[in-house]
């Protein structure tokens, strides 16, 4: 039996997660292949370690194929050059961010800081978007107050902070297996 018949035999709301999981664990895998190459002398950690950092957390969950790309392009780009993992991407932030206005309204600050990481996210994997969106975005993101705003993204970056998107080796450590 292959697998979309046995998604068939699933509640629809199970078979839909699997769907969506399975569609990630295909994203993150294109995207450690393209790592991969772009770091050759790094290829073997980062596909050691690559698909532990691409889990998503709850945040993206349900995001879409291009925003979770972008969160896997960023974190597996901070594996690469051997950056803490552990803070939200951007994608991450945008998506908080997005939630959050539909509990209650953005102020100004929080508009500008969903601006500037939702324009980061699609630059990242080149999203298309309409050049007036592009342009509306980079004004929210210009008129932020540092004041304001450090802060502000500040807490959020704390509070999406993934502990646990944590390499269980360092490349260095990696390095000093692979030469023994």
């Amino acid at each position: 039996m292959n697998t979309e018949a046995l998604l068939d035999l699933m509640p629809a709301e199970f078979a839909e997660d699997f769907r969506s999981t399975f569609a990630q664990m295909g994203i993150a895998e294109e995207e450690i292949d393209r790592i991969r190459r772009n770091y050759p002398r790094r290829s073997a950690y980062l596909n050691k370690v690559g698909f532990l950092v691409c889990m998503p957390s709850s945040v993206l969950r349900l995001a879409s194929e291009w925003t979770f790309r972008a969160h896997c392009r960023e974190i597996l780009e901070r594996v690469a050059i051997d950056e803490d993992t552990r803070p939200p991407s951007s994608a991450e932030l945008a998506i908080a961010f997005s939630e959050t206005s539909l509990k209650a309204p953005l102020n100004p600050t929080g508009a500008g800081l969903y601006a500037r990481h939702f324009l980061r996210a699609a630059e990242l994997v080149a999203q298309p978007l309409k050049p007036d969106l592009v342009a509306t975005l980079r004004k929210m993101d210009l008129r932020l107050d540092p004041a304001l705003s450090k802060p502000l993204e500040h807490d959020a970056r704390r509070s999406l902070l993934q502990k646990d998107r944590k390499p269980k080796m360092t490349l260095r450590q990696f390095e000093r297996l692979a030469e023994s």
